[in-house]
């Protein structure tokens, strides 16, 4: 998934697909999916990964060489921002990053829990 959102006054594209988790942990040395907590429903992220996340994300939009990426590239993306842009932000980041595993819709078929045969 795409989608730009204003961060700082700044419009930012981020894009989430299914390497992102990979790049993150390329980059950051952490998984990403651990890094989340599940409690029923709900997903969370921790705050100080936000900003990494994004980082990935925005650097995805781009199609910047993501094995080429740098921590100095990462400090110069993170000067675009006031201290809480991104963590002001989070939440709308971390809707970015699982649009794809959401769904909205609700199956169009329901599946019988008995089986065929």
């Amino acid at each position: 998934m795409t989608r730009d959102l204003i961060i700082g006054g700044k419009p930012i594209t981020f894009t989430s697909n299914g390497a992102t988790n990979l790049f993150y942990k390329q980059f950051f040395h952490k998984d990403l999916l651990k890094e989340i907590s599940t409690n029923g429903k709900d997903m969370e992220i921790a705050t100080d990964s936000i900003p990494e996340l994004a980082f990935i994300m925005a650097k995805q939009a781009d199609k910047a060489d993501m094995m080429r990426l740098t921590t100095a590239m990462y400090i110069e993306w993170l000067e675009l921002f006031g201290p809480f842009d991104l963590a002001l932000m989070g939440q709308e980041i971390f809707n970015v990053y699982l649009a794809d595993s959401m769904t909205t819709e609700e199956p169009k078929k329901k599946v019988s829990g008995k089986a065929k045969g």
